[in-house]
């Protein structure tokens, strides 16, 4: 049961939402979901992506950029 309700207090974000976080475009945001370093969902034609996938992401980079 807490399971289930945990989808429905999870926060979604757009391409657009998450260009404005991460102060890139979107057209990058598009690049990263093409090599799979960005996760998502599709909902129609759009992409929607769970914001604890988005925070591995952001990890994953600071990881990476702390490594050069």
């Amino acid at each position: 049961m807490l399971e289930s309700m945990a989808l429905f207090t999870t926060v979604f974000y757009t391409p657009e939402e998450m260009s404005k976080l991460l102060k890139v475009s979107k057209i990058t945001i598009y690049k990263l979901f093409n090599r799979g370093e960005l996760t998502g969902c599709r909902v129609g034609h759009s992409i929607r992506t769970d914001g604890s996938d988005l925070e591995v992401y952001i990890r994953r980079a600071h990881k990476r950029a702390a490594q050069r």
